[in-house]
């Protein structure tokens, strides 16, 4: 399981949707969830650059792992539910693999997926919902190309995403939310974006 993993490739060499780095305001939005509990354990098995988890570093024992950093989250031995909590932002491509994993390890998950993934069969099939409990939709389309901005901005695209929330004892259909972000989907689209950074950079 997870041996295309896009991590294991360089940085410079991944492909871009491989390595998408998640807005610092999507994390703050869940953070205002309170699903949450302080001094709660979490797990971020593909944390990239720690655009997710640093939040949650003052007031949760954190654990961060990423091909990136030498660690391979799908080499890693685990008990059964050690974490209270995964939070995750995976690859599109390994989506299904990292959830799974996540499920087993945690008792709750926490990942930005596509709603385009309910459109697949085979998830329904092999029980990938199974104790999804909450999806909070986030109501403007996030472009994951952008890089990180403090202020918590992003640029707009096509993907419909949001949190989805797995947890272990959960049985029953799955409840729909919205998330305003709104006041953060200030950067146009990112072919404008780059064109015009890249007139600037040519000034100097």
């Amino acid at each position: 399981m997870g041996k295309a993993y896009a991590n294991r490739k360089s940085e410079e060499l991944r492909n871009k949707n491989d390595f998408y780095e998640t807005p610092y305001s999507l994390t703050w939005k869940l953070q205002e969830l309170n699903i949450i509990s302080p001094a709660a354990t979490i797990l971020d098995p593909c944390c990239g650059h720690y655009a997710i988890s640093k939040w949650f570093r003052e007031s949760n024992t954190v654990m961060e792992r990423d091909l990136m950093y030498g660690n391979d989250f799908f080499e890693d031995e685990y008990e059964d539910f050690s974490f209270d909590y995964a939070v995750l932002n995976p690859p599109f491509d390994l989506f299904d693999d990292f959830i799974v994993k996540a499920k087993r390890v945690a008792k709750t998950t926490i990942a930005i997926g596509k709603t385009d993934y309910f459109s697949c069969y085979q998830r329904l099939e092999n029980g990938l919902w199974n104790g999804l409990s909450d999806i909070y939709v986030f109501n403007r389309k996030v472009d994951y190309q952008f890089p990180i901005f403090e202020d918590g901005s992003f640029g707009v695209g096509s993907l419909t995403t949001g949190w989805f929330v797995w947890d272990k004892d959960y049985d029953s259909d799955p409840k729909l939310h919205f998330i305003d972000v709104q006041e953060y989907a200030t950067r146009g689209s990112y072919e404008s974006w780059k064109k015009k950074n890249n007139q600037k950079m040519q000034l100097f």
